[in-house]
Parts: structure tokens; sequence; C-alpha cells
């Protein structure tokens, strides 16, 4: 069955920029409020940074299904985005899904750039 999931704070925000918008928390408490009251309103889980996971899933339990975007390679480029982690980070933290793109798809050799992410995840100990 398809599962609704909500957007906590997307990952290219960071704290000053949070800020700049009237957030009167730090990015951490901002996502885990947004997050509890999303799943208190029916979400099936949330999309959030793999720096929060660990909070959330803390506070949600196993029911959350959590989904981390902004994921990058072992000393990859950030790009836009703000708030990263590497895919075992990620998973280690709790995450359910991972979220991959410009890693891959912007990569010369996408193919082998899908290779080390298997390479990174299988690194840090997670057989997902």
């Amino acid at each position: 069955a398809p599962l609704v999931l909500g957007v906590t704070v997307l990952t290219s925000l960071d704290g000053g920029t949070l800020r700049e918008l009237g957030c009167p928390e730090e990015t951490g408490e901002w996502v885990t409020r947004l997050g509890v009251l999303g799943m208190d309103c029916g979400l099936d889980g949330l999309v959030c940074s793999a720096l929060e996971v660990g909070e959330l899933r803390r506070r949600l339990g196993r029911e959350a299904v959590l989904v981390t975007p902004g994921i990058r390679l072992p000393g990859g480029e950030a790009h836009d985005q703000a708030r990263t982690a590497t895919p075992a980070e990620a998973l280690e933290a709790g995450a359910d899904y991972i979220v991959v793109g410009r890693p891959v798809t912007q990569a010369a050799r996408p193919r082998e750039a899908l290779e080390e992410l298997r390479r990174a995840i299988g690194e840090g100990g997670v057989g997902r």
C-alpha cells in the first residue's frame, strides 16, 4: 500500500537559514517538533536528514518510516545540501530508506558510483 510521508526540513537548509525564516528553535528540535506533529496527524513516516533520525526514532519508535535524503559518498561533494550523511551513517542512525541522487546521476561513471555506494553501505556493517 502507498505510504504518506511528511517532509520535516529540507536537507538544503541549515540553522542559519531557518533562523532567517523565523524559526525559533535549533534545527534538530524543529525537525522533531514537526515530525511528532506529523505522525500525530496520521502520517506513515517522515523525510528528514540523517542527523535527526536517531532522535526521531527514539521519540516515534519503529512504526515511523524514516527516509533520509542528502546522502553522499564518504568524502563526496555536498553540492547544495547543508545536512548530509554517508549511507552507512544514515542506516546506522535508524533510517529505513536512503535517497541518493547526484552522487550517482551526475557521476562521470554512474555504474561505478553505484558500486561505490554499495561498498559504502557494506563497510558500515549495514545490510539492508
